[in-house]
């Protein structure tokens, strides 16, 4: 999902789209409105007026800058809106969801139901959509630059969540803003904190005139993860924490600002390259992992492997590595589905709490039962 934005076309809708919005903006100063709080997310704002909502995402891709894509949300479709500014009708009755984590947002609304279209079905872990699919209730409609546009156009959507814009699927998502399709581009895979891409809750309400559950679910959640942090707050002796294995012969790492790198620190982790100031994934090489695997205690999400012999089999060498010999390695596949569906990738984003608590039981057993690991598993 980290992409390089490449796309003519798209240049040419964002600098229409900038243009517009300065129009929008001009007109929007003469309206009273009232910000939404945001507390933890960077990507997104909510404004309301008294007759509609202006939702805005912000740098929805890796490396934009100052670019913004704005919303505007009503249930009264005669409502007079800014020049050239587009209406969503509220609320939504029809949506296409082209991201996994997507689903979590709408099942925590309990709004799967207006699902009507996805974007790699075989992936889905959520019981309830793989029914509905296996009933030929919800149709997958391809995946980035093999969109298939007729059949998003027959499903009759109110809109189409979408994820980063850039290369071959920026040209398939003007299409169907051309043919009167809603996209609306989310960004939450891009906040460096847990809480924030959680708190895109909020966002994904006001298609639902939801934004009442929202708040309360969002403040549960953040309560939650803030007072599980506590507990290891001001532990001095952490377990050195390594992530990830090699990829086909690269070993990604998270960068230090990452979310799942903070996720790591509030659990009381001492992740080894928390002094990189990256926010995204970045290779190094084996070697400079192997130099500093005497520090790691546990070795934690490595791929999609389900036993330590299968981690051996992605790279021999790894038998070297103490946290492998002492088998302190743990996997956040624990809920699969049959057909590949993982629900890290689904339900965990507005679940950071959750995936906060696995993580103490992962580095201090003595302070929850390792009974309750939620996403986690250990592997032997």
């Amino acid at each position: 999902m980290k992409k390089q934005f490449t796309s003519i076309i798209i240049l040419i809708a964002f600098l229409f789209s900038c243009n517009q919005n300065s129009d929008n903006k001009t007109s929007e100063n003469k309206i009273s409105t009232v910000s939404v709080p945001v507390e933890y997310a960077n990507n997104f704002t909510i404004k309301k007026t008294n007759n509609y909502s202006i939702l805005e995402v912000l740098n929805p891709w890796q490396g934009a800058n100052n670019v913004r894509y704005s919303y505007y949300l009503s249930n009264n479709k005669n409502v007079d809106l800014p020049n050239n500014a587009k209406l969503i009708k509220t609320p939504v009755q029809k949506v296409v969801c082209l991201s996994t984590t997507h689903i979590g947002f709408l099942d925590l609304l309990d709004k799967t139901n207006t699902i009507v279209g996805v974007s790699g079905s075989n992936y889905i872990y959520n019981s309830k959509m793989q029914k509905r699919i296996t009933n030929n209730e919800i149709l997958d409609v391809g995946y980035e630059q093999n969109l298939n546009i007729e059949l998003i156009i027959s499903l009759k959507p109110d809109v189409v969540f979408v994820y980063g814009v850039q290369g071959n699927i920026a040209s398939k998502i003007s299409e169907l803003e051309k043919l009167g399709i809603n996209v609306v581009i989310i960004a939450e895979y891009l906040e460096d904190n847990p809480l924030g891409k959680a708190e895109w809750i909020k966002f994904f309400a006001q298609f639902y005139e939801q934004e009442g559950f929202a708040k309360t679910s969002f403040d549960n959640i953040s309560k939650s993860y803030n007072k599980l942090s506590q507990k290891v707050k001001d532990i001095k002796n952490k377990p050195g924490v390594l992530v990830n294995i090699p990829y086909q012969g690269v070993w990604y790492i998270p960068g230090g600002n990452s979310y799942f790198v903070k996720l790591i620190n509030d659990a009381g982790g001492n992740y080894l390259w928390s002094i990189n100031s990256k926010n995204e994934s970045y290779p190094i090489s084996f070697e400079e992992v192997f130099a500093k695997q005497k520090e790691a205690d546990i070795l934690i999400n490595p791929s999609s492997v389900k036993s330590i012999k299968e981690v051996l089999q992605v790279e021999t060498r790894l038998s070297n590595f103490d946290c492998i010999k002492d088998k302190m390695v743990y996997n956040n596949n624990l809920r699969t589905s049959k057909s590949g569906g993982n629900d890290f990738w689904e339900s965990a984003v507005v679940n950071p709490h959750i995936i906060l608590k696995d993580l103490i039981t992962i580095f201090y057993p003595t302070i929850f039962n390792s009974d309750s690991l939620f996403y986690y598993q250990k592997l032997n």
